[in-house]
């Protein structure tokens, strides 16, 4: 088997892009079924999973820079402390 056609595993209770999902060995067909759900576009996570204000952050992180990180708003609801002023 080539290193191209190899599969790697994919923890599908954390937000995951489609080129992980091919990665792992995931259809088109099986992404956009019943077992998974998006939470952004081009981000996906089992359909088990709740997708709580953690995981729309750790969502929103694959789809930035590396070197991005959750701030402000988002922050304070992940800690639950009041938000900032606008």
């Amino acid at each position: 088997m080539s290193l191209a056609q190899q599969k790697y595993a994919l923890d599908t209770r954390e937000p995951f892009t489609r080129a992980d999902a091919r990665g792992a060995g995931i259809t088109v067909k099986e992404l956009i079924s019943s077992r998974y759900q998006k939470v952004f576009y081009n981000i996906y996570v089992s359909a088990h999973v709740v997708v709580t204000p953690q995981i729309r952050a750790r969502a929103a992180l694959r789809l930035a820079s590396p070197d991005s990180y959750a701030s402000h708003h988002t922050a304070a609801e992940l800690w639950g402390t009041a938000r900032p002023p606008r």
